[in-house]
């Protein structure tokens, strides 16, 4: 299995030199990154050129954004990318860069069956771990995910957590829908594609942790927003009950 790294990144360069670090060194085997950067300035592009340079064997792909787009957009970007130029990837996986997903759970997603398709790492199984997330976060996190799960009928615990892994057909796939949410809402809009394709969203359970430095890029506005992209996801997914066959590996 031949993987690749997709890290979307806002305003994240406190985090992202120690992200690629303990990358590089816990998991050696995986030589291909792509950082998609909203930022308005280059602070993580010189973070990012501050690490990668004594690693040379890593191929690390900075894709800029002048704008804040999203999340959605920001991974679509990735995957988009990866797709056309990393070709002999088999998977993807899509973390943060804040330091909430370490590089022992992106092993943990790696040393899943290969032919799975698409894998969440859920903060919300019983083997769980969430370490230092504000009880006022994790309030709001559980709230939302409850009501996703119960408004579509779905079993799936973590709705919105971005540590994933995608298989190559399961990537290609999403990238030819159209995008609804630009913004973190996507990752729930991704599990509602698939699904409609026929296509299990597999939970494993994580170790989540809070951010050590910098702040959310989440903001009051942006939370607003989400609560009315779930009820735009229900009125294009949630009367639609008939399943396609699913995507063969």
């Amino acid at each position: 299995m031949e993987l690749c790294i997709i890290i979307p990144t806002y305003r994240e360069e406190l985090n992202i030199e120690v992200t690629l670090l303990e990358l590089f060194y816990e998991i050696p085997e995986i030589d291909k990154f792509i950082i998609v950067d909203d930022s308005p300035d280059n602070l993580t592009k010189i973070a990012v050129q501050n690490i990668t340079r004594n690693f040379g064997n890593k191929e690390v792909v900075l894709i800029g954004s002048p704008s804040k787009l999203g999340r959605g957009f920001a991974v679509r970007q990735g995957m988009s990318w990866a797709i056309d130029h990393f070709t002999s990837c088999s998977h993807f996986i899509e973390m943060d860069a804040d330091g909430s997903h370490n590089a022992q759970m992106v092993r943990r997603l790696m040393l899943q069956d290969s032919k799975l398709d698409f894998i969440i790492g859920s903060r919300y199984l019983p083997k769980s771990n969430i370490v230092g997330w504000p009880k006022k976060r994790e309030y709001f996190s559980r709230l939302i995910n409850l009501s996703l799960r119960l408004l579509f009928r779905y079993p799936v615990s973590d709705w919105t957590n971005g540590l994933r892994r995608y298989s190559k057909k399961s990537t290609k796939f999403l990238l030819s829908t159209k995008i609804q949410n630009g913004g973190f809402i996507y990752l729930s809009e991704q599990i509602l594609h698939l699904r409609k394709m026929g296509v299990p969203a597999t939970e494993i359970p994580i170790d989540f942790f809070d951010r050590s430095k910098g702040s959310s890029s989440v903001t009051k506005r942006e939370l607003f927003a989400a609560m009315c992209a779930v009820v735009n996801l229900f009125c294009a997914f949630g009367t639609k009950r008939k399943l396609k066959n699913p995507i063969s590996q």
